[in-house]
């Protein structure tokens, strides 16, 4: 799978609507509890509290999807004396915790207790210690002294690893820097404002992941990672201490740029009109160098090095672009709106390859063009459940183009309206095969695809903007299973791995599954079909003439087993 594919994937899982939730509790004729406590603020008695009682997944499976759509908690706010009851619980598991951004449990930390409720009874004595929280306020600056808009700042306990201190940030951050809340990035005059911070040590920087990935989404030049009071060495960083209820503020940052090398700049315009295009989401990547005989730099065709993130950035109204500090290399430069993953970005650019050596690099055009569209409504056959059309709200549909001249590949989103219809934008000129990304209570699969009343097996070919409507994604429920076992004759390099493929041939369905220590394996969410099953040491990338292929047609809701045998006779030297 090319890299691309996979962001788009995981992209897409991100951005996706939030799929239906199983309910952890059952709601129709059961006994209730209930759980009660007290909340005590610097050891008086905190009234107006609000106290939150979160089911927990008893399935552990369903963690993910709780994760996407969080479960609604019940509330109940403390009175006079700082007391609190959440009644009405139906039985299960509970985590429990006071709402506030501004004060913090001394004791239990930010992810509360967890509490069982098992009987009709009260489950009492919940408290909380509750104590102000502190401040870390201040002004991140570029190597010029102006403001940088949008950074991240990191904060870090000096307390050990593993602690409840540290514990407690760390969950903080995971929360905030997730995108629930801006305090962890800088405002438009490049000021930072940090609250809810545990009384401690800690600290303070900003500037470059550590996370490549991460890098490629902060549309920004990359910058050394800098510490307060301005170092790159974090054994020389200046702890900030923050006392309960206190704002510590002045803890200033000047941002240095990341390695020495060069500038590259260019600007993205309409290739029809040659007219600028503001706010495009311009990225590069590490390429691999041109080929001999290579007539075109712009083909697709060149592998990405994915392990090489690049920087991303967007353009002023004049659709300019500049990265700063790129080494030597060859790379491949890419522009586009983040709405290519739901969908609502009309626009593709076309790929352009180019190389730095030993001076700056200007005056590049990156061209976009209006993109295809296909429109159309989703319908659900053979489902095994009434309301199984709920579960469509969200969906998500996934489109591949190929291009016939290049077997280039690219990838658009499309998310379903409640209405049931879908509209996929900003596709490029090829065929289109459309598949669904199958996730949540209900999974389904596109079990066949049709234009103007008939099938289109083969997919759907697009010209340039071309806007095609009256297009039905039949789906299916994903419910069939494929499950076997595999063996190996011949040698297999120790700590290898054997990976389990399965793939419609007239559908978008497919599977993955590693092959455990017994040599079993289980493909699970697949639609009725028929499928091409590869076993294959090492993955996708396996060696050569290390994979064996067997056909299986599995019916609706069956589960079929299946025997596959690995000939690594005479090949072992290569394993």
């Amino acid at each position: 799978m090319r890299p691309t594919r996979r962001v788009v994937f995981f992209l897409a899982l991100v951005l996706a609507g939030h799929p239906p939730m199983l309910q952890a509790f059952p709601t129709q004729d059961q006994e209730k509890g209930a759980i009660s406590g007290r909340v005590m603020l610097e050891g008086k008695p905190a009234a107006g509290v609000i106290v939150a009682a979160t089911p927990q997944p008893s399935d552990r499976t369903k963690i993910v999807e709780q994760m996407l759509k969080p479960p609604t908690p019940a509330r109940a706010t403390t009175d006079s004396d700082g007391r609190y009851t959440i009644e009405n619980l139906p039985f299960g598991k509970y985590r429990v915790g006071v709402s506030s951004k501004v004060l913090i449990d001394a004791n239990a930390g930010e992810a509360g207790l967890e509490i069982n409720v098992t009987d009709n009874t009260t489950v009492e004595k919940v408290d909380f210690s509750l104590q102000r929280s502190g401040v870390i306020t201040g002004r991140i600056t570029d190597s010029e002294g102006r403001p940088v808009i949008g950074e991240q700042i990191t904060l870090k306990s000096t307390a050990a690893k593993g602690t409840a201190a540290a514990a407690a940030l760390d969950r903080m951050q995971a929360v905030f820097s997730a995108g629930s809340d801006r305090m962890f990035y800088t405002d438009d005059r490049g000021v930072y404002r940090i609250f809810g911070v545990r009384p401690g040590s800690y600290i303070v920087s900003a500037g470059r992941s550590e996370d490549s990935m991460y890098d490629v989404f902060l549309r920004r030049p990359r910058r050394a990672r800098t510490f307060y009071p301005g170092v790159s060495d974090e054994a020389a960083a200046r702890p900030v201490d923050v006392a309960a209820g206190a704002e510590v503020s002045g803890i200033d940052i000047k941002l240095g740029i990341a390695d020495k090398g060069f500038v590259v700049s260019g600007r993205v315009i309409d290739a029809e009109a040659r007219t600028p295009i503001a706010d495009a989401v311009v990225a590069y990547t590490k390429a691999a160098a041109p080929k001999p005989g290579d007539k075109d730099d712009n083909e697709d065709d060149d592998e990405l090095d994915f392990s090489f993130a690049g920087s991303v950035t967007t353009t002023n109204a004049r659709g300019e672009f500049r990265f700063e500090s790129v080494p030597p290399g060859n790379y491949k430069a890419e522009a586009n709106s983040i709405g290519t993953i739901t969908g609502t970005s009309d626009y593709y650019a076309d790929p352009l390859n180019f190389q730095v050596q030993y001076a700056n690099v200007d005056k590049l055009e990156i061209k976009i063009h209006r993109g295809a569209s296909i429109s159309g409504v989703v319908v659900v056959e053979n489902a095994d459940r009434p309301d199984a059309l709920e579960d469509l709200v969200g969906f998500m549909l996934y489109g591949s183009v190929t291009d016939a001249q290049t077997n280039a590949s690219s990838q658009a989103m499309a998310r379903v309206s409640s209405d049931l219809t879908f509209r996929m934008s900003g596709l490029k000129p090829g065929k289109v095969k459309i598949g669904a990304v199958s996730y949540g209570q209900q999974k389904f699969a596109v079990l066949r695809v049709e234009r103007n009343g008939s099938a289109v097996p083969d997919g759907i070919e697009l010209q340039g903007n071309e806007q095609i409507t009256g297009v039905r994604v039949i789906l299916t429920p994903a419910n069939c299973v494929i499950r076997g076992h595999v063996t190996v004759q011949g040698v297999i390099q120790r700590d290898s791995t054997i990976t389990v493929f399965a793939a419609s041939r007239a559908s978008f369905s497919f599977a993955t599954a590693t092959v455990d220590s017994k040599g079993d394996f289980v493909l699970e969410n697949l639609a009725p079909g028929t499928y091409e099953v590869t076993a294959q040491v090492g993955g996708l990338a396996g060696p050569p003439g290390s994979s064996v292929h067997q056909t299986v047609t599995v019916g609706t809701g069956a589960t079929v087993d299946i025997a596959l045998v690995l000939d690594l006779k005479a090949k072992g030297k290569d394993n």
